[in-house]
């Protein structure tokens, strides 16, 4: 791309002509998809797409464009700018999907997610269900909770559970208790 092909490039965004703003896109977006998915950690990954990030940060670049508020001298230039503005986008989602220990577990409610089982999720509801899968999983997986849960779900009668594992039929109510509020919290209560 020559200098005066890149001003006039330039010039059709600025008035936002539909080619020449397509001709940016194909030309950066490869590579700015590249930096997001590396900015991006896997926690958030897993509730903001990549490809999100980039196509958030080039609609900010053609609207100030076309409201003149960038002067942009060479390709390098144009790249650059699209990497900063490419990172402060992945940056904010990074704080805003970390701040108060956010989990999408959490602002579930218990009809949402008996609607949601009961059919094919959607693309949102599908990953909230598999970020409370993966919780329940992981605390499931602590001391002799999982055990129990699998258990009871079998049938098993807690005296014997309560006899199998050492334990006391008072701690396996504990326990299944522990279960009941932690799946309450992330579900809603289902009564």
């Amino acid at each position: 791309m020559t200098n005066e092909s890149f001003d006039d490039l330039l010039a059709r965004c600025r008035e936002g002509d539909e080619e020449a703003v397509d001709r940016v896109v194909r030309q950066y977006s490869g590579r700015l998809l590249a930096v997001a998915r590396k900015l991006l950690s896997a926690q958030v990954r897993r509730r903001v797409d990549h490809e999100d990030i980039v196509q958030s940060a080039l609609f900010t670049f053609f609207r100030r464009v076309e409201d003149g508020e960038f002067t942009i001298k060479a390709p390098d230039d144009l790249w650059k700018l699209l990497v900063t503005i490419t990172v402060r986008k992945a940056q904010n989602q990074g704080r805003l999907h970390s701040a108060a220990q956010r989990s999408p577990a959490r602002e579930v409610n218990g009809s949402w997610f008996v609607t949601a089982i009961s059919r094919d999720p959607g693309p949102v509801e599908a990953i909230v269900l598999s970020e409370i899968i993966e919780d329940l999983t992981r605390w499931l997986e602590q001391e002799k909770y999982g055990t129990i849960l699998e258990r009871i779900l079998s049938g098993e009668a807690k005296a014997d559970i309560a006899n199998d594992l050492g334990l006391s039929k008072r701690t396996v109510d504990r326990v299944l208790f522990r279960i009941r509020t932690r799946l309450e919290g992330w579900i809603g209560d289902p009564n």
